[in-house]
């Protein structure tokens, strides 16, 4: 039998007073899951991240808006907008309660990249891709796959590791880094680092992934007919069958999203730097951010520590990757002040990289179908399309009120970086594309509550008016009740 639900939440769910919503039930901003590396610097000088936060958000519902963090104080020339959350959680639990009572936390850091908001909901998610089977129980320190939103953590981790180091550059040739297996006339042997991550290597993509070599072997997907537990293929072997693929494309001419492509930044760290994937994100980002449950050992995405897949393959947590979009957001540097990536290195994460690439006529139709649609789309036809560029391991799309980066995984996870303004984290595990759609109407609805004097599409853009779209959703492989609101987490 499940134990009493405790009253300050039946209070919650029942009277569903957003006040009580946004103060009692979302996150304190003390909690010790977050770590000392996740709040900003209260200035106290002993070069450490850990902050008196719960002070300061009690001073926040006292409606002392002025106090905040010392080593935020000058980030804006006015003081960080107050954001309000009651329009996204009444959102969360909409979705929610939709999908049956699915487990799913949204995250939001502030213009100043401090946590200004965590709430979670619901309790069921997928433990297997397709969801052909669960679990209840969700939390923000529920380990899931977080599937590609691991493209823009692997590129974080390159940068680090191999590029500021000077051991590679974006544009050295995989001829030159690898050339026991690209030189001799390889039809990639001109192929970057660079076009790698931004997709324009002219490997061949995701939909045909599982037939082109043995490097996904493991992934337990509905479409892996060779799907098998173990495999003798290494990480090595499946570059080099990778290696004898007929491209679809010149290098850097033509946009082919590509999971194949990125295992061979895998292979790069070991051979450049002389760590694994997995390895070299622990010394660079996971153990300075204190991502204590996040790994490429993720069996949901048969990823291993010894076959790493970058593209896909991180099993993490959604407070661990919330302090890597905060991270990113704050230009790669930690609260405490700490750098963990060169401003150059973020930079050209969240740049334009496609470069002259044709990004139209893509398998996946990214840029012209409603793949992660806002109110604001380059045309009409054939399904309003909102995104219009690729940095590394990061989609560029209009957004709503201004131009965003983010990333989305196929099992849920979503990143949404809007430079200067919020960001924002959905964690979940449920499958993308009805989810996906879902998320960004909470985004509409945060928006709309926050930033409603704010022209919406102020660029060249077509406004479309109407409901967001929302796909039809796959039949649920539990029987729970609609009652997300009665299992919320504080």
């Amino acid at each position: 039998p499940k134990s009493p639900v405790p009253p300050n939440r039946i209070a919650c769910s029942v009277m569903r007073f957003r006040l009580c919503l946004l103060l009692s039930c979302a996150v304190t901003w003390n909690d010790p899951a977050f770590g000392a590396s996740n709040r900003c610097d209260a200035g106290d000088r002993d070069h450490a991240c850990a902050e008196d936060a719960s002070s300061l958000l009690q001073a926040w519902r006292r409606g002392d808006h002025d106090r905040r963090h010392a080593s935020c104080t000058h980030c804006l020339a006015s003081r960080p907008k107050h954001l309000q959350f009651s329009a996204a959680i009444e959102a969360l639990h909409n979705v929610s309660e939709e999908i049956g009572g699915l487990g799913i936390t949204m995250t939001v850091f502030d213009a100043c990249g401090q946590l200004a908001f965590q709430h979670t909901v619901g309790s069921a998610f997928c433990t297997r891709v397709g969801c052909t089977d669960y679990s209840t129980g969700w939390s923000a320190e529920q380990v899931h796959g977080v599937f590609s939103v691991s493209k823009m953590i692997s590129s974080a981790t390159f940068m680090a590791a191999v590029v500021e180091p000077g051991l590679a550059s974006l544009d050295s040739a995989l001829q030159q880094l690898l050339p026991d297996i690209f030189g001799g006339g390889n039809a990639y042997a001109g192929v970057t680092p660079r076009q790698i991550m931004s997709h324009t290597s002219g490997f061949p993509g995701d939909t045909v992934m599982f037939e082109i070599s043995d490097c996904f072997r493991t992934y337990p997907h509905p479409d892996n007919l060779n799907y098998s537990d173990t495999t003798a293929v290494n990480l090595e072997e499946c570059i080099r069958q990778l290696s004898n693929v007929t491209p679809v494309a010149p290098p850097g001419a033509h946009f082919e999203y590509s999971d194949s492509a990125y295992e061979i930044i895998a292979l790069l760290m070991e051979r450049l730097a002389g760590m694994t994937m997995g390895e070299a994100f622990q010394k660079y980002l996971g153990q300075p951010l204190q991502m204590k449950s996040t790994s490429l050992d993720c069996p949901i995405a048969g990823s291993t520590a010894t076959h790493p897949h970058p593209a896909m393959g991180f099993c993490s947590t959604a407070n661990d990757v919330s302090k890597f979009t905060q991270l990113m957001f704050r230009g790669g540097k930690m609260c405490c002040g700490r750098s963990l990536l060169a401003p150059g290195s973020v930079t050209s994460i969240l740049s334009e990289e496609t470069r002259n690439a044709k990004l139209f006529g893509e398998p996946k139709h990214l840029f012209t179908e409603p793949f992660a649609r806002t109110r604001c789309v380059t045309n009409t036809l054939p399904g309003n399309a909102s995104n219009i560029g690729y940095g590394l391991g990061a989609f560029r799309s209009w957004g709503f009120r201004s131009k965003v980066w983010f990333h989305p995984g196929s099992m849920g996870a979503m990143n949404w970086l809007d430079l200067g303004k919020y960001a924002a984290l959905f964690s979940t595990s449920y499958p993308e594309f009805p989810m996906q759609e879902r998320e960004v109407r909470i985004l509409d609805a945060f928006e709309s509550q926050n930033y409603a004097d704010e022209d919406l599409c102020p660029y060249p853009s077509i406004k479309v008016p109407g409901d967001l779209p929302k796909a039809a959703l796959p039949a649920l492989p539990w029987a729970l009740p609609s009652a997300s609101r009665q299992q919320e987490t504080a």
